[in-house]
């Protein structure tokens, strides 16, 4: 998992981590935790990201 691919994925969409939370209906510390790689993204929450943040190439950032 390429989390600074992920990161920059969020940056260039202008979300912030805090949004990105409510989207998924996580806590911003469990996205934040997430973002760092001290908590494992689980196959659901992958494919949640990659839809909000509409990634045209998600498997070069969850399977890298």
């Amino acid at each position: 998992m390429n989390l600074a691919k992920l990161r920059g994925a969020l940056a260039e969409k202008g979300m912030t981590q805090r949004e990105l939370a409510e989207k998924l209906n996580l806590s911003t510390k469990a996205v934040n935790e997430k973002l760092n790689g001290k908590v494992k993204i689980t196959v659901d929450e992958a494919a949640a990201m990659s839809k909000i943040l509409k990634l045209e190439n998600p498997n070069a950032i969850f399977f890298d």
